[in-house]
């Protein structure tokens, strides 16, 4: 057994090379160490002013905590505002980025400090450090974006910020879980999330990023899709998603289907495809559609973060509860007019 002594003494001696990793930074500067810290531990901005952030999740997290960003990929305002309307004008004097990341933008950004999730930035990283203390959190999955919320807002001393948000995403979550227990005792209701991209169609399940809400609130992949469920699960550790065909649309049939577009990764165009799938025949024989319960919606339950999930959680209030989340469940980050002062 070791004495209380030389216990004491490695404590110390761990405090001491602790305090002397944290006193190389220079003023200003703190040291960063954490499980989640992609990369060395590193010297950080404390209160840093001129931020980059290059991957989605990140990005939606800073505009939900309205932090001003100094550059981004275009490509997630152009998708962010052409969901939501209301940061239509949030953007300005903001340099793109672009994918992969331009240098000579990012330098003429000046940043203080650099965000990035490790699967977005992780072959950039080196160059990316160069430029300005560069933090990337080790991500596992698309379902961890609640985590990578909490690593940075302890980065960005915003943990305050992050705490209300939270509380607002967790009372609205807490409010659709106990009105989809009422709406259906007996049996949890079956949903499919289908994503469709040029000359592919993608299900997600619990573990992906808008998963993350509707599995909370109640709902269960159906049981016809347990293979891949489990094919899943054997390929990436977790049931995150799986390509389906054609001939493979019957297992889309659930309760409630949602169905978005994408383009960007595969050749053609996603609304194409989408007229193409939909004028299968074996579309139109699904029960979900006979019983007008599959929804086509926009991209935003490709979700990022606290924005997209919360336009999720207004989908299932409206489509599946029949309910004006405004009256049930407001989303605050939808800015409801007062008619009595609207013109």
């Amino acid at each position: 057994m070791i004495k209380y002594g030389v216990l004491l003494l490695i404590i110390l001696s761990m405090t001491l090379t602790l305090v002397a990793q944290d006193s190389t930074c220079e003023a200003g500067f703190v040291w960063l160490e954490n499980d989640r810290l992609a990369s060395d531990p590193l010297c950080v901005p404390q209160n840093p002013e001129r931020i980059v952030a290059l991957d989605p999740f990140t990005f939606e997290l800073l505009v939900a905590l309205d932090i001003p960003l100094v550059a981004i990929p275009q490509v997630y305002v152009e998708t962010l505002t052409s969901n939501f309307s209301q940061f239509d004008d949030y953007f300005t004097d903001i340099l793109d980025t672009g994918i992969p990341v331009n240098f000579e933008t990012l330098l003429a950004a000046t940043p203080d400090i650099i965000l990035c999730r490790q699967s977005a930035c992780a072959d950039q990283y080196d160059s990316l450090s160069q430029v300005a203390p560069t933090v990337m959190f080790a991500n596992e999955s698309a379902a961890d974006w609640r985590d990578s919320a909490h690593f940075y807002a302890e980065v960005l001393n915003t943990t305050d910020e992050l705490a209300t948000v939270e509380a607002q995403f967790d009372e609205r979550l807490a409010t659709l879980t106990g009105l989809v227990e009422m709406n259906f005792p007996d049996q949890a209701p079956t949903i499919t999330v289908l994503r469709v991209r040029p000359n592919q169609l993608r299900l997600y399940f619990a573990e992906s990023s808008a998963g993350v809400v509707w599995s909370e609130a109640g709902f269960v992949s159906p049981d016809s899709q347990s293979d891949l469920l489990t094919a899943s699960a054997e390929r990436f550790g977790i049931p995150r998603l799986m390509n389906i065909s054609l001939e493979q649309i019957p297992l889309i049939d659930a309760d409630y289907a949602f169905v978005f577009v994408t383009d960007g990764l595969t050749d053609g165009d996603g609304q194409d495809y989408l007229e193409r799938v939909v004028d299968n025949p074996l579309w139109g024989a699904l029960t979900v559609v006979e019983n007008d319960n599959l929804h086509i919606i926009n991209n935003y339950w490709f979700s990022s973060g606290y924005i997209g999930s919360h336009a999720v959680m207004d989908d299932l209030f409206t489509f599946v509860l029949d309910m004006d989340p405004a009256e049930v469940a407001p989303n605050p980050f939808v800015i409801i007019e007062d008619e009595s002062t609207s013109d």
